[in-house]
Parts: structure tokens; sequence; C-alpha cells
């Protein structure tokens, strides 16, 4: 087994342990009689973003991974399974209020997001897909701007544009992502 497929199998496992974190923290925040919105939709996000990441992951590792390739991807699998544990917390039923909880944790979430769009923009460069500065850097830029804003605003209105902004970024990735797969 090569170095490149022991490191498949590693951010695997990491960024699985976000997509159960995720599905677990979407049903009891659906399920909540004190729900909330904004969370909602930046749970699917964090999860479409997290399953993009797992499908691009695969096709793109080389197999001599240099090191800022290696860590970049880290940081994307660790700040990936952050932002689920953010919104959802060790147990997501203990949370009786969404929104007090998310008013709470808006700041380090809209923080650790910026940190993976920055993440996967330096993941891009080190596996030679863009310059960092070329149209395929756009949707991380935009990313980490939003994310930016986010974090920097107490406004609701603000991260929930921010949240239906990134969840409609990461479900346009997913079909530029896909559609090459589907035909």
């Amino acid at each position: 087994m090569s170095e490149a497929e022991l490191l498949l199998i590693g951010m695997t496992m990491v960024l699985a342990t976000g997509l159960v974190r995720c599905v677990d923290g979407l049903y009891h925040a659906m399920t909540s009689p004190y729900r909330y919105w904004i969370p909602q939709v930046l749970l699917w996000s964090t999860f479409i973003y997290g399953a993009n990441f797992l499908w691009a992951y695969k096709d793109n590792l080389s197999e001599d991974p240099s090191f800022l390739l290696y860590a970049s991807t880290i940081a994307i699998a660790a700040t990936f399974v952050l932002r689920a544990h953010i919104l959802t917390t060790n147990d997501p039923a203990l949370i009786e209020d969404w929104a007090v909880h998310f008013d709470k944790s808006a700041r380090p979430y809209f923080f650790i997001a910026f940190l993976t769009s920055i993440s996967s923009l330096v993941a891009a460069y080190a596996s030679n897909e863009s310059t960092g500065f070329d149209a395929q850097s756009i949707p991380f830029w935009l990313g980490a701007i939003l994310n930016a804003t986010g974090a920097f605003s107490e406004k609701v209105w603000v991260r929930g544009t921010v949240a239906i902004t990134h969840l409609t970024l990461v479900i346009l990735a997913s079909y530029i992502l896909f559609s090459n797969d589907m035909i």
C-alpha cells in the first residue's frame, strides 16, 4: 500500500467523522421544538462541502504528495470536523434552543469556515490545479470573504445571507464536480 493510499484512508476516516456529526446534528436541529434555520442551512452546506471534498480528494491525490498538499489536506479535514462540532457540540440532543446556541457559536464557526476556504486554496495550489488567482479559485475566495463577513458581523440578516450564499456555492460546486462524473 502506497503512502497516498494510506493518506486517503486516514482522510476518509476523518471526513466520515465530520459527515456523521453533521447528520446527527441535522436530525436534532430539524426536530427540536426550538429549531433555528441558520444552523440547519450551515449544517447542510458543511455536509455537502465535506462530501464534495471527499469525492474530489480521491482524484487529486498524487502518488507522491508534497508536504504542502499533505498539510493543507489535513487542515481542510480538521477544520471540516471542527465546523461540524461547533455547530452540533458533543451531543446535539442537549441543545435546548438552537438560536441561542448559534448566537454563541457563530463567530467561531465562521472563523473556522474561513480557515477551511483558505486551506482549500492552498491545497488547490499545492496540487497544481490552481494558481490561487484563477477562475477555479473564485469560489474559495468568495467563501473566505463570506465567512469573514459572518465572523465579524453580529447581524442575523448578514449571517443568514452568508449561510444561504454558502449553501448555494457548495450546491453549485457539487454540480460542477459531479456533472462530469454523471456523463
